[in-house]
């Protein structure tokens, strides 16, 4: 009896690790997609771990894919996460940047950095709808991109400086402008006699 209850157990572990296997990318319940076995993906170019973003200004986002992809998306979806430090796992991409943007042959785009915290942040780009990551019920089909990605990157807000309210070179009837004025006026009196 302990024999078959071991047996069991193996069996229900090994069922167990292909279930969570295949749990990343599975197949929507409502579709009849056929989980695609070449799979490509976005290959992020930039950002990159030395680009730094200043709150206000475009952060440029440039991409590839790899030679799997044969099927180009017509718009993207973009996220971004701030990483915390010593953070480790998925991660949840929760700041949306962008949903079913449409892209050109160009392979970029921009997006105006909105008011952020300073810190280290990472892009995550996929084709609208289909990241894995971030909705498990998507199916991607043979030659679809999954996303990608990008290295951690450094997004800063702009330094602000305040007003100068005080006169750093005094008033224009300072000690030093009568002095200037007293040796002019005596050279002109000079020159004129």
């Amino acid at each position: 009896m302990l024999v078959q209850l071991k047996g069991f157990c193996i069996l229900w572990i090994q069922v167990e690790v292909v279930i969570s296997s295949t749990n990343y990318i599975r197949q929507a319940s409502n579709s009849d997609c056929i989980r695609g076995t070449s799979i490509g993906s976005f290959i992020l170019q930039t950002p990159n771990r030395s680009t730094v973003g200043v709150v206000g200004t475009p952060l440029i986002i440039q991409w590839t894919y790899t030679p799997f992809v044969t099927q180009i998306p017509n718009s993207i979806d973009l996220s971004l996460q701030h990483v915390q430090e010593g953070e480790e796992g998925p991660k949840a991409f929760g700041i949306v940047m962008d949903r079913n943007r449409t892209i050109g042959p160009s392979n970029s785009t921009s997006w105006l950095i909105s008011p952020l915290i300073d810190g280290t942040y990472q892009l995550r780009i996929s084709g609208s709808g289909q990241d894995s990551l971030l909705n498990k019920d998507v199916c991607l089909t043979d030659g679809q991109a999954g996303g990608a990605t990008s290295a951690s990157f450094k997004i800063v807000n702009p330094q602000v400086f305040p007003p100068i309210t005080k006169d750093l070179f005094g008033p224009s009837t300072s000690a030093g402008t009568d002095i200037l004025c007293a040796i002019w006026m005596y050279l002109m009196i000079h020159l004129l006699t």
